[in-house]
């Protein structure tokens, strides 16, 4: 009976003493479901629950960007989809930023991990609704993106700069999320969908499957107006081109249609712990396969662009994977503390 206890008493104390793993949780911020922005997320987060031991990350998908920057800057949330266009206006206080107290304080909380183009703003109709031009959106209900989204105000300058249309006045620009866009689309609430995403985007290719489309041009001499201008000079935008085949056979676009391509990343804030985002970081990049598998459009995030267009520093976890990987990392991103 004495060694029996004895024995009991030596596994209960075995059984305190076994190493305890922290299991660490990481939430991020991402767009709606079939979005280019949700399926990085959803490879990002595979890598770590496959590759990564006590490390998870949980999404919450339809989150625009400028809300997900601001949460991250306040600490309620650790990962999201960055825009550089939104972290420069948030650092100037402009555009959707003009009344958010502290911005500058705020802004000084991001950290980057990594860049990538993410494909570019279409404009999308159905062939049969006679709509051939932005100007042929006048008088229309029209979706430009969530309100306060950074492609609502990319879709309110384009219509202006393009076609001279004033929102709410020239034509309905349809309240809506991201993820009601394409059903709204599809039951013909909406007469187009405007969207940031890769070309050929899943959810327009599903569209198109039963139904005829049309993009919509900005015309070479709109891109010279102001407003479209200073759109495509804003840091994370590029000039691009998308072929009129885009879609295979139900495009029925003659010509390539100018477009704007845009540039965005995973991104942290200050508060995110260092050896977590260290992992996660050599996680991703030493298994590119796993993600490449996930969608074609995502061979083009290498070590070549990893940083390309990002204007915010990197997270120290991120930088020390960089460094010893031999990343070639810029020196407007390395962080000071």
């Amino acid at each position: 009976m004495k060694i029996s206890r004895i024995a009991a008493s030596v596994a209960v104390l075995g059984a305190l003493t076994l190493p305890v793993h922290a299991q660490t949780f990481l939430k991020m911020d991402t767009g709606s479901a079939g979005s280019s922005a949700h399926t990085i997320a959803t490879a990002l987060s595979n890598v770590a629950n496959t590759h990564i031991e006590d490390l998870s990350i949980q999404i919450t998908a339809g989150q625009p960007s400028t809300k997900a920057s601001v949460k991250a800057a306040n600490g309620k949330t650790d990962l999201f989809i960055s825009s550089a266009a939104i972290s420069y206006w948030m650092a100037n206080g402009e555009r959707m930023f003009k009344t958010l107290d502290g911005h500058k304080e705020l802004h000084a909380n991001l950290r980057g991990i990594f860049a990538f183009p993410v494909g570019a703003y279409q404009f999308v109709v159905f062939e049969d609704s006679g709509i051939k031009t932005l100007a042929d959106l006048r008088g229309k209900d029209v979706f430009i993106g969530p309100k306060n989204s950074a492609a609502n105000t990319f879709g309110k300058d384009v219509l202006e700069g393009a076609a001279g249309l004033i929102a709410d006045e020239d034509y309905n620009a349809v309240a809506l999320d991201w993820a009601s866009m394409a059903t709204a689309f599809q039951d013909r609430q909406v007469v187009n969908i405007m969207m940031p995403t890769s070309v050929p985007d899943a959810r327009i290719g599903q569209i198109a499957l039963t139904n005829k489309i049309r993009l919509l041009d900005i015309p070479d001499e709109a891109l010279k107006h102001p407003k479209i201008a200073k759109q495509v000079s804003t840091p994370g935008r590029t000039l691009e081109s998308i072929a009129p085949d885009a879609y295979g056979d139900a495009q029925t676009n003659d010509a390539a249609v100018n477009a704007v391509g845009i540039w965005v990343g995973i991104s942290t804030a200050a508060h995110v712990d260092e050896e977590a985002i260290y992992q996660l970081t050599k996680a991703f990049w030493e298994n590119t396969d796993d993600v490449y598998n996930t969608a074609e459009w995502t061979r083009a995030i290498t070590r070549e662009t990893a940083f390309k267009e990002m204007n915010i520093p990197l997270h120290p976890g991120a930088y020390r994977y960089y460094q010893e990987a031999g990343f070639d990392v810029p020196e407007a991103v390395i962080p000071q503390n």
